[in-house]
């Protein structure tokens, strides 16, 4: 005990010494789904980089399960700190079995009282907080869990502790809110991603205090000021998006059935009803219920939720929003207009939209950085124009009242909008199943039958009617100019030593955010500086990552690399490299993705495949494995 409280006080110096993790270097540390996200958080990261986990872990999680109560806080006040974003820390406290020590002390310092009948399946907390034995402790102990739960990896392994997710689910109810909102914040990393998470949250019976705390009936006291009650929005919106993110969960069958809780959940997405945070989880509740069924995409259509959406786009009057928001809402719109012909048909037909679309790119096209919420907003645009692309090239009407395959077939011997050269590196072409099955070229008439499988970025934005910029985000570049050698290094550098070890982060949501920003780099303009910036990416560390997190289960994850791999097969050079890091058999898997748009990404990936390597022509070239598999 002596040694314990010597050493504990030796923790509180400065001078602090790093051990070597095992696999060498850690990767950087990555974005949580945690509201703790500052500019302190980089000075943070940066010192996790020197090498290891710091020596006094070990000693302060064998100090967990310590009698003395000041020894135990000063040593969660420590872990609070150096499990914050430094992945070797988070890892270390997980293998010595933190964890687990973390759940115990938790349930030692709380009084647990069974309630028959009560809401929730599991165990409620209750009584007056000053009641309880230390609460201060046990905030601590769910901060130093949060931090853990925020590095996906060890996630899986926090809820698979016994009675962990039943605590953290009673915990909601507690009468202390900062309590509730730690329970909260570690029950989202928990879920995110997770399935098994996921069902067990939902059978502990998280959904009522969730629906609770958003529709404002918490059991807790009122909030006492806005803030608050935004932050239980936001933490509510938040959880029900993951519950709602698996394809299978019962959650997106229950939201539907609550009408009171469709019309919340639009209302926070409505434009200038919440806060940026709040209406981007709103977003994702709404994406999420509408992947459940053309039923559901109807439902929420007629709850008002396309047109609340679409007036992000142009609200007159209001101030713009942020990127992220934007985002988020044309991810949403995605969802809900995906093989639906009437939602699709309502959107198309709203005033100005294609408009808007071309306006939203060209104002995030030359930012000074390649920043990672401008390039999730030029992906998720994207995403949107080729939904309503093949949907409109599919027996549509287009924006402007005429057919939209005529639209598109019309600009077929033009250059695509926003220079000399094809927007995403490829001419506007569409592959039809008629054509696929018999052999034939790429190139499609207007009078081609069969569905259009595959639709290029610049036929999609013809038949929508949006304009593509063409600037090169970062280096500040004109697509028509071919890149300097000094710009040409600095674009290597931002994708081998900054990007490429996010892409590889334990944690989706960054994964996917350097994925996003990869996509924006290559594919949001065409000309001599795109074409270069995609040869730069011929790297088979990069290419593999891609093709690995294409298969990690997260959808947004699988939707971004599918994006760049897509772009980056507009080119020879990429092409071989792709083939031999074993893009085939990556993308087999994917075609029976429970994600629409996942499924039509892997096509999509095929059929570029199919495409640049000659359609078939040489019985040696990659699109005759295409045809085979």
């Amino acid at each position: 005990n002596k040694h314990i409280r010597i050493t504990t006080d030796l923790v509180l110096s400065t001078d602090r010494k790093m051990v070597p993790s095992p696999s060498g270097c850690p990767s950087p540390s990555r974005f949580a789904p945690s509201p703790r996200k500052t500019r302190a958080r980089e000075a943070v990261e940066s010192s996790a980089q020197a090498g290891g986990y710091d020596e006094e872990v070990p000693l302060l999680v064998a100090a967990l399960p310590h009698k003395d109560a000041t020894l135990v806080d000063r040593a969660l006040t420590q872990l609070c700190e150096l499990t914050l974003w430094q992945q070797p820390n988070q890892r270390e406290v997980a293998e010595l079995g933190g964890p687990s020590l973390l759940v115990q002390l938790i349930k030692s310092r709380l009084r647990f009282v069974q309630h028959a009948g009560s809401a929730t399946s599991g165990q409620q907390f209750t009584g007056p907080a000053d009641q309880d034995v230390d609460v201060q402790a046990v905030l601590k102990a769910l901060n130093v869990l949060m931090n853990l739960s925020a590095n996906d990896d060890l996630a899986t392994r926090i809820a698979a502790v016994p009675g962990c997710v039943n605590m953290l689910v009673g915990l909601l109810s507690h009468a202390h809110q900062p309590l509730a909102v730690y329970a909260a914040r570690c029950l989202i990393n928990i879920t995110h991603s997770s399935p098994d998470a996921q069902a067990a949250a939902l059978n502990a019976g998280i959904l009522p205090p969730v629906v609770a705390m958003l529709l404002g009936s918490s059991p807790s006291p009122p909030p006492a000021s806005d803030d608050s009650y935004a932050a239980n929005a936001k933490l509510a919106c938040w959880l029900l998006a993951n519950l709602t993110s698996s394809h299978g969960s019962r959650t997106r069958e229950e939201v539907l059935a609550q009408p009171r809780v469709v019309a919340r959940v639009v209302h926070l997405a409505t434009p200038g009803s919440a806060q940026a945070p709040v209406v981007v989880m709103a977003c994702a509740v709404l994406a999420n219920v509408a992947r459940h069924s053309p039923r559901a995409q109807s439902a929420l259509a007629d709850a008002g939720a396309l047109a609340a959406l679409a007036d992000h786009l142009g609200a007159p009057g209001r101030t713009q929003p942020s990127s992220l928001v934007l985002a988020s809402v044309l991810q949403a719109l995605s969802a809900l207009v995906m093989d639906h012909a009437a939602n699709t048909a309502a959107l198309v037909a709203r005033k100005g939209l294609a408009a808007q679309l071309g306006a939203l790119l060209e104002a995030r096209t030359s930012p000074f950085e390649c920043d990672s919420d401008d390039s999730a907003l030029v992906l998720a645009a994207h995403c949107l124009v080729h939904v309503l692309g093949h949907m409109l090239c599919n027996g549509g009407e287009g924006s402007s009242g005429k057919s939209a395959t005529a639209a598109a077939a019309g600009g077929a011997g033009r250059p695509a909008a926003g220079g000399p050269d094809v927007v995403d590196g490829r001419a506007s072409v569409m592959v039809r199943e008629e054509q696929q099955a018999h052999g034939g070229g790429a190139e499609a008439s207007s009078s081609g039958q069969g569905q259009a499988v595959y639709i290029s970025l610049s036929a999609a934005a013809r038949a929508v009617g949006v304009e593509l910029p063409a600037v090169l985000p970062m280096l500040r570049k004109d697509s028509s100019e071919a890149l300097s050698p000094i710009q040409a290094a600095e674009l290597r550098h931002q994708v081998s030593h900054v990007l490429l070890p996010k892409l590889r982060s334990p944690n989706f949501r960054a994964a996917a955010t350097a994925a996003a920003c990869i996509y924006h780099l290559c594919a949001a303009c065409g000309g001599p500086a795109a074409r270069e910036a995609r040869r730069l990416m011929a790297d088979g560390a990069l290419v593999a990552q891609l093709l690995t997190n294409c298969g990690s289960g997260d959808p947004a994850l699988a939707l971004a690399c599918l994006a760049v791999l897509d772009v980056l097969s507009a080119e020879p050079m990429c092409v071989s490299v792709m083939m031999s890091s074993g893009w085939l058999q990556a993308m087999m898997p994917l075609l029976g993705h429970d994600d629409a748009l996942v499924r039509r990404w892997s096509e999509r990936a095929l059929c570029s495949l199919y495409i640049a390597s000659g359609s078939g022509k040489s019985p040696t070239s990659p699109s005759v494995s295409v045809m085979e598999h």
